[in-house]
């Protein structure tokens, strides 16, 4: 049986590597490394299986196969031969032929996400493939995003998953009932000490480590925001421990003359607040420090340090998730993990919220999450959940309507008492209905408007 691996990043090499050592998954020979080098210039950036610090990983495959090289002049994300075309079927001859695969040979094709544009060409051109899905961080507990053929969900065996929230199923695929496997994160930690990657800089005693993201780019923040985001993620790290340095590690797709303005700004005040260089995983610091805590929005990486036992801070969380569109964005799972299960700062002035401990509402606050996004390809969980949510106090309900609206749960669960309007609430819907009134409520609205002021 032959294995191909489809990796892009240093994150999904170390977790199939991680795979390969927990899972019986053949020989050596038989083991193919498909690399798919997605950056946009990927021209200037080296693929994953040319960077020295995974080099030792290269050696669990008996061969390599760079999809770039094979595609040219192509690039992975516009690459979607179109089902049953020449190109296609060229195309198919073409990566059998460079990954051995003989024309009778049973073989299993592993993406990292089946949502990506790459693997979704790819789960197609394997047409003979058998499929298994493995670790997309957080965005394996959201749901499937995007509509999946039946001709390939029907060939997908397995989600094999890091266990980044023990005791959670992740939702993705849930739909084409594949076998859910989490492959244990001490696994993957081990595989982290074997590589390089970050530079740890000259430091004694115990370090504070901010991880930036790139939300700007994904559309999600403005630049002013983003940059506002990580000032605060600082300056919480530097309120929890003032005596510490403050190590910043942006992300390597995040404008690299925005942070370093954000923390020239820190410095000049006589802050010991480093910026890190972007090359390897910031988990390796993580082994490598003592790190003593990690801050960040959500990233995976608050994830891999709360399973080494590093105290971690959720920062702006629930402002993002206000502001994420469309609704059914992959990063919203992400983002309200990150806000249950980590000590949680608002990103303006507010009281934290302390981590849920609790695993019953955990489960049920990701099951309800996940079918508002998806309740259509999810509706084998309709009315699954409905006795739980009914049933839950008030305290506990607050924090569900925490993450989905009232308006989304009324929908999903129709036992629930519909809130009763305010006055001014019920003034609005009839004034919306005549007219006249509707024109005098958005007259005196914008004179309200007009008298509050630019400060407002």
């Amino acid at each position: 049986m032959r294995h191909v691996f489809e990796v892009s990043t240093g994150f999904g090499l170390c977790g199939v590597a991680a795979i390969v050592e927990h899972l019986d998954l053949g020989a050596v020979e038989d083991r193919v490394l498909l690399v798919a080098n997605t950056v946009l210039a990927f021209e200037a950036a080296p693929p994953v299986h040319e960077l020295p610090e995974y080099a030792p990983l290269l050696a669990l495959f008996g061969r390599v196969v760079h999809l770039n090289d094979l595609i040219a002049p192509e690039h992975p994300h516009g690459w979607s031969p179109v089902p049953g075309s020449h190109h296609a079927r060229l195309a198919t001859a073409q990566l059998h032929a460079a990954c051995g695969i003989d024309p009778d040979e049973e073989h299993v094709l592993w993406v990292e996400s089946i949502q990506g544009a790459a693997s979704a060409s790819l789960t197609r051109l394997f047409e003979r493939a058998r499929i298994a899905v493995y670790a997309d961080g957080l965005m394996t507990y959201g749901p499937t995003r995007i509509g999946v053929p039946d001709l390939v969900g029907d060939r997908i065996d397995a989600v094999v998953h890091l266990d980044l929230v023990p005791g959670l199923q992740p939702f993705v695929l849930r739909e084409f009932h594949p076998e859910y496997r989490s492959f244990p994160i001490d696994g993957f930690l081990d595989v982290l000490r074997s590589v390089g990657g970050v530079d740890a800089p000259p430091v004694d005693g115990p370090v504070s480590v901010v991880v930036g993201q790139y939300l700007a780019d994904l559309g999600l923040l403005t630049q002013e925001e983003d940059a506002a985001l990580l000032s605060r993620m600082i300056a919480v790290a530097l309120e929890q421990a003032p005596d510490r340095p403050v190590l910043v590690r942006a992300h390597p797709k995040a404008a690299a003359h925005a942070t370093a303005a954000v923390v020239a700004s820190f410095t000049s005040q006589g802050r010991d607040v480093r910026l890190l260089p972007t090359r390897g995983l910031v988990e390796t610091l993580f082994a490598e420090l003592d790190v003593a805590l990690v801050v960040s929005c959500f990233s995976t990486a608050l994830f891999t340090a709360r399973a080494m036992g590093v105290p971690t801070v959720a920062v702006g969380a629930r402002a993002v998730l206000r502001r994420l569109r469309p609704y059914q964005n992959s990063n919203r799972m992400a983002i309200v993990l990150a806000d249950l299960l980590h000590l949680s700062v608002p990103l303006e002035a507010g009281p934290a919220q302390r981590p849920t401990t609790d695993p019953a509402l955990i489960e049920l606050i990701a099951a309800v999450t996940a079918l508002s996004m998806q309740p259509g390809s999810l509706e084998g969980m309709l009315g699954v959940h409905d006795a739980a949510v009914l049933a839950l106090p008030p305290d506990r309900y607050a924090l569900l309507r925490r993450y989905v609206s009232q308006e989304r749960l009324l929908r999903l669960f129709p036992g629930l008492p519909a809130p009763r309007r305010s006055v001014a609430a019920r003034m609005r819907g009839r004034a919306a209905r005549v007219p006249v009134l509707r024109g005098a409520w958005r007259a005196a609205r914008r004179a309200r408007t007009a008298l509050a002021g630019p400060g407002r």
